[in-house]
């Protein structure tokens, strides 16, 4: 009898088994591992310890997008966005890249509307001027101008790791440990939980295929997804100097540089008043998607 009870477990758990992984994905988090985590196809990379992954931090990446070609594109509600990364606990971290009302990426509305970091001039992110934009954007239901609804099942709050960043440690050297050394320096004791917020230094960093940059002189390469023409901040500051904060400048805004790139990250003073915000958000990574994450079809909840 034993025997038979054993047999019929393991035939449940076979069965269980072969529809919860074997049969297609539904569920937005595994869909997208199923059919990005190709080098060659989707632009989906598997974390290390070196590029950032830690059990211990929920929120942060254990899978990320790399490239200018990432089949990465989320729409909802004529808002077009881009998964960042997905993380420990399930989540999908999203950045908004415009709009557009026909459920495509393609001919997306961006909007430039500068927004100084600090009147005060200072890169503490919890007392900035983007963190009380978001407040009352949480408060009036809007993204910029236009209405959002942040009280639906899709949206979450979440953790945001807002640590300074040493910008002495050059990147041109040896990337991967300084990569690893940055994230470890953003998470350090520095936690903002919150349902919008904005990509960190080091997530612009990884999205950039090859990581081939340096600080503030020299080129960084327009292959990255979160690359476009308005110059923005991240929510990182310098770790020494509490009046800047790391920013990324379109090539067309550096004519004072003698650049062969695309895109530069610098480092800005907090009271520079010509760069935007691209919020970015965490979806629960539980709903169940359709589409393909291509401009022409992407991802959306079913």
């Amino acid at each position: 009898m034993f025997k038979k009870i054993i047999i019929l477990l393991l035939m449940i758990g076979g069965v269980v088994y072969f529809f919860y992984y074997q049969q297609a994905p539904t569920d937005a988090y595994r869909m997208i591992i199923s059919e990005k985590l190709d080098e060659n196809k989707g632009g989906l990379y598997e974390d290390n310890v070196t590029t950032g992954y830690e059990k211990d931090f929920p929120y942060a990446s254990k899978y990320y997008f790399r490239g200018d070609e990432a089949e990465n594109y989320f729409w909802h509600d004529n808002f077009c966005f881009n998964i960042v990364h997905l993380t420990v606990n399930h989540k999908l971290k999203v950045v908004l890249n415009g709009f557009s009302e026909n459920k495509q990426c393609i001919d997306i509305t961006q909007i430039n509307e500068p927004i100084i970091f600090s009147e005060e001039n200072n890169n503490d992110w919890l007392t900035s001027n983007i963190v009380a934009t978001f407040d009352i954007w949480l408060e009036e239901g809007r993204i910029f101008d236009k209405s959002f609804d942040y009280n639906n099942d899709i949206f979450v709050e979440g953790e945001w790791y807002y640590g300074k960043v040493d910008s002495r440690k050059n990147l041109s050297g040896n990337i991967p440990n300084t990569l690893a050394n940055n994230i470890v320096e953003e998470r350090n004791e520095s936690i903002y939980e919150s349902k919008i917020g904005l990509v960190s230094q080091s997530e612009y960093l990884k999205s950039l295929e090859g990581l081939q940059v340096t600080y503030a002189s020299n080129d960084i390469p327009r292959e990255t997804f979160l690359f476009n023409e308005w110059n923005f901040w991240t929510l990182t500051g310098h770790l020494h100097d509490q009046e800047r904060v790391y920013a990324i400048t379109a090539a067309q805004e550096l004519e004072e540089f003698t650049v062969s790139s695309n895109s530069l990250l610098r480092l800005l003073y907090a009271d520079s008043n010509n760069y935007t915000i691209f919020p970015a958000f965490y979806i629960d990574g539980l709903l169940e998607f359709e589409g393909n994450g291509t401009s022409e079809e992407p991802f959306y909840v079913k």
